[in-house]
């Protein structure tokens, strides 16, 4: 694949017109002469022709893009693996330097087989500097970056069971998300990055993160502390483990088991374990960005309305329990038919009321309720947002209840804000 000629480095662009300045000079002169052109002499000639243009073609210096001046895409110091063999960038570059004055220097000789031999090994790796710019890294392919939340987190809190207590401090994470895309808007890379924040139930679940993709994909787990090393067994007879840190295959759809909960502490509070997925699309072109809809909505007064970001259309953080029929996705809801178990509040949420199994805030750092505290103790406008679409921002720390802000019974698990 070729990437376009944008370079950073001045003097590299002042070397780079010397060289096809004398490369012009050099094949004109010599090929004037009325001399018989031998099949060697043409294909040495074709090679050192390619390798010029691709040696003006470090897109590894640096370049223009979107009006602006970049860094360099490498410095020097990254490990590079071609060809089998890993150098760091600047050892393949200076490789590929000698191997171009070589085949200069062959070519004067009139050793064309030497001559065509090092300019392709010269072509070669430059060739794969560009390339992994472009391609590995997405450098100058990259058209967009989309983040989810713009800064900080989002905060994902499980309700695991029907008709509970509806405090959302079962288990609780922190949620961020990269989307790379290139100049075409198709999808180069996903990085998502997971912290666990608080369990705080009497099941244990295991939390996972499940991303639609088309095609193939390659993806790194990385984790904080070791993947916890045992299986659980849930409700249905089913087991499942958590994923452990490297680097795996796949096709279709992702699904990484980020966390088990059974390792917690009863309750466990800050816990700050961080787990993050790198996902390398391995066709982008099958990966277009398409216009999304949040994957749940409610109605009232005819009139719908949603409670999460479209890009969560994409992002399931799914759960499953050891209780039975504990398995919920982002897209589960469920209607309050009972209220008994609703404590600390002074609004219960009232029967017919529907609310979702795991719920996403859109604010950084966002701190749930304390343990068997009904979610409107502290942030009173919950229920009225699930049930008129209005108060949105319900969950802002300037709208909790006066005298909740403290640890505590119908406060929040931590703090204060």
């Amino acid at each position: 694949m070729r990437y376009t000629k944008r370079i950073i480095w001045r003097p590299g662009i002042v070397a780079a017109a010397v060289f096809a300045f004398l490369a012009v000079v050099f094949f004109t002169s010599h090929t004037s002469v009325r001399a018989e052109v031998t099949a060697d002499k043409a294909w040495a000639m074709i090679e050192m022709m390619e390798l010029q243009k691709t040696a003006t073609d470090w897109n590894f210096y640096g370049g223009y893009r979107k009006g602006e001046w970049v860094e360099p895409c490498l410095d020097g110091t990254e490990l590079v693996n071609i060809f089998g063999v890993t150098k760091t960038s600047s050892e393949w570059y200076e490789l590929a330097m000698m191997y171009r004055d070589d085949a200069f220097s062959a070519y004067y000789a009139g050793d064309w087989t030497t001559a065509k031999d090092k300019a392709e090994y010269a072509k070669d790796i430059f060739d794969y500097l560009n390339n992994y710019c472009g391609q590995t890294i997405g450098f100058w392919k990259l058209g967009e970056i989309v983040t989810y939340p713009l800064t900080g987190n989002v905060y994902i809190g499980y309700e695991d069971w029907y008709n509970g207590d509806f405090d959302y401090n079962d288990f609780g994470m922190k949620f961020s998300v990269q989307e790379i895309y290139d100049k075409k808007d198709y999808l180069l890379e996903v990085k998502m990055t997971f912290t666990a924040v608080v369990y705080d139930s009497g099941m244990d679940h295991l939390i996972h993160i499940r991303r639609p993709f088309n095609g193939d994909f390659t993806y790194n787990v990385s984790r904080s502390v070791p993947a916890y090393p045992y299986y659980l067994t849930l409700w249905d007879g089913a087991t499942g483990i958590e994923t452990p840190a490297g680097t795996y295959s796949g096709s279709g759809e992702l699904d990484v088991v980020l966390f088990n909960t059974s390792k917690y502490s009863w309750p466990q509070k800050e816990i700050g374990e961080t787990v993050v997925v790198d996902v390398i699309l391995a066709n982008p072109e099958l990966n277009p960005k398409e216009e999304l809809t949040p994957p749940r909505s409610y109605f009232a007064n005819g009139t719908e309305f949603f409670d999460m970001a479209p890009i969560m259309a994409n992002y399931d953080p799914w759960e499953e329990g050891t209780l039975y029929e504990c398995r919920f996705h982002i897209d589960d809801t469920q209607v309050i038919s009972s209220t008994g178990n609703q404590h600390y509040t002074p609004d219960i949420i009232p029967t017919g009321t529907e609310t979702p199994f795991i719920l996403i805030v859109p604010y950084t750092d966002w701190i749930p309720p304390y343990e068997d505290s009904t979610i409107t103790g502290p942030y009173q406008y919950f229920d009225d947002f699930y049930m008129t679409g209005m108060y949105a921002n319900w969950y802002d720390p300037s709208n909790l209840r006066a005298g909740r802000n403290n640890v505590a019974y119908g406060g929040i698990s931590w703090g204060p804000y």
